[in-house]
């Protein structure tokens, strides 16, 4: 095509069996072909690990049955949720990505504000509150808040225990202890 063909590729030598070169194949007038290159092993092995990081946070979160959410530390809007999520609220991935946090919590975003500046130090926070679900259901859960940095952008990664159950049978037996000593 006479345009430059560029490629990386793997070429190992005996004492370095990892090297990787780019090359560039330009067509000079003629019959001939002028070959750059430039060892760019350094770069390829930092691509590596880094995709094998990528891989592993996104399988943490992909794959990780504990209901994750991100939010936008600034709006309390969703940015993503896991599947977790998805089976324990009820909606759709993409309805839960155009929502908010404080959709889910009942509480208003100066409520929210007042959470996160708990946590401005970096330090994750605790939180026993009130999620509502697509049904309409409430749920006790536990949020487990901390702050990321996701390409470079701020934003809360939030763990979300459901303790309902847990919630409903402390209450259940705290009732249970005052009717004994009634008694």
């Amino acid at each position: 095509t006479g345009e430059p063909l560029d490629t990386t590729q793997l070429a190992p030598t005996a004492d370095q069996p990892l090297r990787w070169l780019q090359r560039e194949l330009v067509r000079v007038p003629g019959d001939a072909v002028a070959i750059a290159w430039r060892d760019v092993t350094r770069r390829q092995r930092e691509r590596v690990v880094l995709e094998q990081s990528e891989a592993r946070h996104r399988d943490l979160f992909e794959n990780n049955g504990a209901v994750q959410l991100v939010a936008d530390i600034e709006t309390a809007r969703i940015v993503d949720v896991n599947p977790a999520a998805v089976t324990f609220y009820g909606w759709p991935r993409d309805t839960m990505r155009a929502m908010y946090v404080t959709d889910l919590e009942a509480v208003t975003l100066e409520h929210w504000r007042e959470t996160l500046s708990a946590i401005a130090a970096g330090t994750g926070l605790r939180v026993q509150r009130e999620h509502r679900v697509a049904d309409g259901e409430l749920r006790q859960v536990e949020a487990f808040i901390g702050v990321v940095a996701i390409a470079g952008r701020r934003v809360l990664h939030v763990i979300i225990q459901d303790i309902t159950d847990r919630v409903r049978v402390e209450r259940q037996l705290r009732e249970s202890e005052a009717r004994f000593r009634a008694v």
